[in-house]
């Protein structure tokens, strides 16, 4: 009984407060960063990562800021040490030589402007909202609950020019 009422209470949260159920998590951060390592042609040591949010919104804005502190703090397992930049979804097209962002939550009316960041650099595109890259505007969508999960756009790795290793794409769902 305790149980589902704990269970019930969760649900409930979450369906009030959706936006809080929805943020990337720390997790889900480690397992962005370990798919960057992946990559055919991975980024220097010390590159700056894009973390991508909409100022407009107070979600986005403190989703990006929990990211930002996460990657500054060196997030453990991972071979690619990256600095995070805050980037505005509005200033994407001035952002230039970065070739990996993490996308906060709320920022679906940004996602053409993400998608021609991505084509423009070069970039990996990594997001814990799996349906932006379902719809065609990310690179990499993972989720660390309730179970691990990583799914890669195809057709926007290719129009950005990013490659995996061939082990990745054995472990991973492709789109």
């Amino acid at each position: 009984m305790l149980r589902a009422c704990v269970l019930w209470t969760i649900l409930m949260a979450c369906v009030i407060f959706s936006d809080a159920c929805l943020a990337t998590t720390f997790k889900d951060v480690q397992i962005g960063l370990r798919v960057v390592d992946f990559l055919v042609n991975p980024p220097l040591q010390r590159s700056s990562v894009a973390v991508i949010f909409d100022s407009r919104s107070r979600d986005s804005r403190e989703d990006a800021e929990n990211i930002q502190t996460w990657l500054s703090s060196g997030v453990g397992g991972a071979k690619t040490s990256l600095s995070p930049v805050l980037v505005d979804i509005r200033d994407l097209d001035g952002t230039q030589g970065i070739r990996v962002g993490f996308v906060a939550t709320a920022t679906e009316s940004g996602y053409d402007a993400i998608l021609a960041f991505a084509r423009r650099n070069g970039a990996v595109i990594i997001s814990a909202e799996l349906s932006c890259v379902r719809i065609g505007k990310c690179t990499v969508g993972v989720a660390s609950a309730p179970r691990v999960e990583v799914i890669v756009n195809r057709e926007v790795a290719l129009d950005s020019g990013v490659n995996f290793t061939e082990a990745f794409r054995m472990m991973v769902t492709e789109y």
